[in-house]
Protein backbone atom coordinates (compact mmCIF):
# COMPACT_ATOMS: atom_id res chain seq x y z
CA UNK A 1 0.00 0.00 0.00
CA UNK A 2 1.35 3.41 -0.88
CA UNK A 3 2.10 5.88 1.88
CA UNK A 4 -0.38 8.36 0.39
CA UNK A 5 -3.16 5.77 0.32
CA UNK A 6 -2.37 4.75 3.89
CA UNK A 7 -2.45 8.41 4.91
CA UNK A 8 -5.91 8.83 3.38
CA UNK A 9 -7.18 5.68 5.10
CA UNK A 10 -5.81 6.91 8.42
CA UNK A 11 -7.35 10.34 7.82
CA UNK A 12 -10.78 8.82 7.16
CA UNK A 13 -10.59 6.63 10.25
CA UNK A 14 -9.41 9.56 12.35
CA UNK A 15 -12.34 11.66 11.13
CA UNK A 16 -14.67 8.89 12.36
CA UNK A 17 -13.00 8.23 15.70
CA UNK A 18 -11.58 11.69 16.52
CA UNK A 19 -8.88 10.00 18.55
CA UNK A 20 -5.32 9.03 17.57
CA UNK A 21 -5.12 6.06 19.96
CA UNK A 22 -8.43 4.57 18.86
CA UNK A 23 -7.50 5.05 15.21
CA UNK A 24 -4.20 3.31 15.83
CA UNK A 25 -5.93 0.31 17.43
CA UNK A 26 -8.66 0.13 14.77
CA UNK A 27 -6.12 0.04 11.93
CA UNK A 28 -3.59 -2.06 13.83
CA UNK A 29 -0.76 0.39 13.27
CA UNK A 30 1.44 2.15 15.82
CA UNK A 31 0.16 5.49 17.09
CA UNK A 32 3.39 7.05 15.80
CA UNK A 33 2.41 5.92 12.29
CA UNK A 34 -0.96 7.65 12.62
CA UNK A 35 0.71 10.88 13.74
CA UNK A 36 3.40 10.74 11.04
CA UNK A 37 0.96 9.97 8.24
CA UNK A 38 -1.37 12.80 9.24
CA UNK A 39 1.57 15.21 9.50
CA UNK A 40 2.84 14.10 6.08
CA UNK A 41 -0.63 14.49 4.56
CA UNK A 42 -0.98 17.97 6.04
CA UNK A 43 2.44 18.91 4.68
CA UNK A 44 1.74 17.57 1.19
CA UNK A 45 -1.66 19.30 1.02
CA UNK A 46 -0.37 22.49 2.64
CA UNK A 47 -3.27 22.62 5.10
CA UNK A 48 -3.91 21.79 8.73
CA UNK A 49 -6.45 18.98 9.05
CA UNK A 50 -6.85 18.83 12.81
CA UNK A 51 -6.57 21.22 15.72
CA UNK A 52 -5.00 19.31 18.57
CA UNK A 53 -4.89 20.04 22.26
CA UNK A 54 -3.88 17.88 25.19
CA UNK A 55 -7.50 16.82 25.72
CA UNK A 56 -9.28 17.08 22.39
CA UNK A 57 -8.86 16.97 18.67
CA UNK A 58 -11.05 18.86 16.22
CA UNK A 59 -11.13 18.59 12.43
CA UNK A 60 -10.63 21.85 10.60
CA UNK A 61 -13.02 23.21 8.00
CA UNK A 62 -10.57 21.98 5.36
CA UNK A 63 -10.74 18.45 6.78
CA UNK A 64 -14.54 18.56 6.68
CA UNK A 65 -14.39 19.66 3.03
CA UNK A 66 -11.81 17.01 2.10
CA UNK A 67 -13.39 13.95 3.75
CA UNK A 68 -16.20 13.35 1.19
CA UNK A 69 -13.61 13.25 -1.60
CA UNK A 70 -11.36 10.90 0.36
CA UNK A 71 -14.26 8.56 1.17
CA UNK A 72 -15.28 8.51 -2.51
CA UNK A 73 -11.71 7.65 -3.53
CA UNK A 74 -11.42 4.89 -0.91
CA UNK A 75 -14.82 3.45 -1.89
CA UNK A 76 -13.84 3.42 -5.57
CA UNK A 77 -10.57 1.68 -4.73
CA UNK A 78 -12.42 -0.97 -2.72
CA UNK A 79 -14.70 -1.83 -5.67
Amino acid sequence: MSDRLQAYEIFAELMDRRNFSQTSRALNVPQATVSKQIAALEASLGIQLFIRSTRRMYPTREAEELIPHVRHMLDARAE
